[in-house]
């Protein structure tokens, strides 16, 4: 079991969402969360659009889900909602796999229009498959991440206090 397991709905694993969810990994697993990802990208594509849920791919993923402690969801927002990956996956998920669980949102925008626009179309989702609390979520601007060389995100110092505050909630809402 992982204390918290990362979904990436990002159709790139250059884009700045999944960058910011590598960098939330590293903040919680210097603190000794375990953490798990995963890049619903790298599931068999054909097995998630025709809905194979039982899929030995898609099953393992989904059960370590289901062991999680805590969950992070991360997208960009797209077309005033998040990635339809993600969406692809959410629908082949278990009713109330997300009982007693604690979820934070964490995504991209290219614009501040987009600020809050995942919050908003993830929440019924994430009620609906039983999430225990949802936390105040945390979106990043395109503009405010710089890339170093190894491609690794840097954060402005508010936007990282920020992330890392939102990341010590989960985790102290983590039942071990």
């Amino acid at each position: 079991m992982y204390d918290i397991v990362i979904l990436s709905g990002s159709p790139s694993h250059s884009s700045v969402s999944h960058g910011v969810l590598g960098h939330a990994r590293r903040v919680l697993e210097k603190h000794a969360v375990s953490t798990h990802l995963i890049s619903i990208r790298d599931l068999p594509p054909r097995e998630l659009l025709h809905g194979f849920a039982t899929s030995t791919a898609v099953r393992g993923q989904t059960e370590l889900l289901a062991s999680a402690g805590a969950v992070i969801v991360g997208t960009p927002a797209l077309r005033g909602s998040f990635s339809g990956v993600l969406k692809t996956y959410l629908d082949l998920l278990p009713d109330r796999i997300l009982e007693g669980k604690s979820v934070l949102t964490i995504s991209s925008a290219e614009s501040s229009e987009q600020l809050g626009v995942v919050d908003a179309a993830l929440e019924p989702i994430l009620v609906e498959l039983g999430a225990y609390k949802i936390l105040p979520g945390v979106t990043v601007l395109d503009s405010q991440i710089e890339w170093s060389e190894d491609r690794e995100i840097r954060l402005p110092d508010d936007l990282d206090q920020s992330l890392h505050i939102a990341l010590q909630l989960l985790a102290r809402t983590i039942r071990k």
